[in-house]
């Protein structure tokens, strides 16, 4: 019985919030006359508030901590640990900031998610090296116009044991490349909210958390192993047990 009424709320959670992306998706088109800066600002934030509406509705809440760390005039590589499908939502509606993720092509083929993605996203086959050279000179462009970029560096949903999987090199490269700073975002207790490999969810409190931005200008890219090691360590410090206990 606990399985079959988790599995109904599951669909309920899953479902709504596709409804979400429609509105996302209206926001979007409705706004296509706007600067693409302002444009973005828009849907972050009326992702969030819709967001939040959902989460009251659903039982699933995402906050936001220590949002002071965020400069809103600063342009960042933005860098998050990637647990599940549920990192996706909390990166798009509790990072309010003018910026393009870097997500997986596959996304892209999702029903109206894969609408959405286009608008904010760059996509990236990380099988071919030739998109992923393409992917890092799009960073670079958009960085050089102001605008944010989020990588989650691991690459693919932890589902290991251990805290933080190795990091790739891109978001780092891009960084060094940039001179700008790297601000890393630690995501806490969504595997409890949607354990991995699986399309259940569970309600409950996730956070996304800002650490300190760690700066870039004077590194060479043979200081990138360094900076890599020193930002995972920074992020691995906060993903512990306690700290994801919410």
């Amino acid at each position: 019985m606990k399985k079959l009424l988790n599995s109904i709320y599951s669909v309920y959670v899953f479902g709504s919030y596709f409804f979400c992306l429609s509105l996302f998706l209206i926001a979007g088109i409705l706004t296509a006359w706007l600067p693409t800066r302002s444009r973005f600002l828009f849907i972050y934030r009326f992702a969030h508030i819709v967001t939040n509406i959902w989460g009251f509705f659903t039982g699933v809440r995402l906050r936001r901590e220590q949002v002071e760390k965020l400069d809103p005039q600063q342009t960042y590589v933005m860098v998050a640990n990637h647990v599940n499908m549920l990192d996706i939502i909390m990166a798009g509606t509790l990072v309010i900031h003018p910026m393009y993720t870097l997500i997986k092509k596959e996304f892209f083929k999702v029903p109206v998610l894969g609408l959405v993605a286009r608008m904010l996203t760059i996509p990236v086959d990380r099988s071919s090296p030739s998109s992923k050279k393409k992917s890092m000179d799009l960073m670079l462009q958009k960085l050089k116009a102001g605008f944010s970029v989020l990588v989650f560096p691991e690459g693919t949903r932890n589902r290991s044991g251990d805290t933080l999987m190795r990091f790739h090199d891109g978001a780092f490269s891009v960084a060094i490349a940039s001179q700008l700073p790297i601000l890393p975002i630690v995501l806490l207790n969504s595997r409890d909210l949607q354990p991995v490999n699986t399309f259940r969810a569970y309600p409950g409190t996730a956070s996304l958390r800002f650490l300190d931005p760690i700066p870039t200008q004077g590194l060479q890219p043979k200081d990138l192993p360094a900076l890599k090691q020193q930002v995972w360590d920074r992020m691995s410090q906060e993903i512990t047990p306690l700290s994801q206990s919410v």
